[in-house]
């Protein structure tokens, strides 16, 4: 159990503005470096708690707030392509490369976060340290409800801006809801139609990422069963797909399965996760 150090904030300088990074820190040399990326609409400071859990067993945790998001610059969840926000993570990966040389790398994120780290291990050179893939909450683009939200939207003329979730609907810990109700920096509007589109556009690569067998480091998927948003169905599609992947499904849960109300048992399989791949 290592001592709990303060958070350090910075301002990264990237094609589209300025983003916000959080660094939480272990005293000492770190056994492995997570750089975590955060769900549409979030920021990376609501996942302080998962932090703090690998920090407790030596792990450096890197969150930056996706631009548009959190304390960056950007239109709120203003999502032009996935391929932005994946230019931003690699910055950030060069800081970490940089600053801690040799030290193992560990890719994460939650929702949109996931969909951006399964195209930076796929897609990127940058990516190609990383021992391994910790996604919460994924879409993989293998289910017909992710694929076709915007055709369908389109065909019964929906906005997507009226489509809006009340946190309860996103994570049955009430706290945590209530919390996201009251936070300024979370986003509590609905889907822009640019977003959609590069949602969709990005699924459609991870699809086929997956079925190709593209993702060769170990991954693990933590996932709600009631999640409403990315279907468990698909994401067990992909972990049997995959050449090294588990999922670990958890009944009841919603999409925001890192902040439920069995999220300390969340946190200690990918903190345990995480330091075999460190270890291997």
């Amino acid at each position: 159990m290592t001592t709990r150090q303060a958070v350090h904030e910075s301002r990264i300088r990237g094609a589209r503005g300025e983003f916000h990074l959080r660094v939480w820190p272990v005293g000492g040399e770190p056994v492995a470096v997570v750089l975590f990326l955060h769900g549409l609409g979030e920021h990376a400071g609501l996942h302080e708690p998962l932090a703090h859990r690998l920090n407790a067993d030596g792990i450096e945790v890197w969150a930056p707030d996706q631009i548009g998001h959190g304390l960056s610059d950007g239109t709120r969840v203003l999502v032009e392509s996935l391929d932005a926000l994946a230019d931003d993570a690699e910055l950030v990966l060069a800081r970490i490369t940089a600053g801690r040389p040799g030290v193992p790398l560990i890719l994460a994120g939650h929702s949109l976060g996931a969909a951006v780290t399964l195209l930076l291990a796929g897609e990127r050179a940058a990516a190609g340290a990383a021992r391994a893939l910790v996604l919460a909450g994924a879409g993989t683009g293998l289910s017909a409800g992710e694929s076709g939200l915007r055709a369908l939207l389109a065909e019964h003329d929906i906005d997507p801006m009226s489509l809006r979730k009340d946190p309860s609907e996103l994570c049955g810990n009430a706290e945590y809801a209530e919390r996201l109700r009251n936070d300024p920096l979370v986003w509590s509007g609905g889907l822009r139609p640019e977003t959609l589109d590069a949602l969709e556009a990005g699924g459609a690569r991870i699809a086929a990422l997956i079925a190709d067998g593209a993702i060769t480091r170990p991954v693990l998927f933590v996932h709600g069963e009631a999640d409403d948003l990315a279907p468990a169905s698909a994401v067990r599609a992909a972990a049997e797909t995959l050449p090294d992947a588990r999922a670990r499904i958890y009944p009841g849960d919603l999409h925001n399965v890192l902040a439920e109300r069995d999220s300390a048992r969340v946190h200690d399989e990918i903190a345990e996760f995480v330091l075999a791949a460190a270890h291997a």
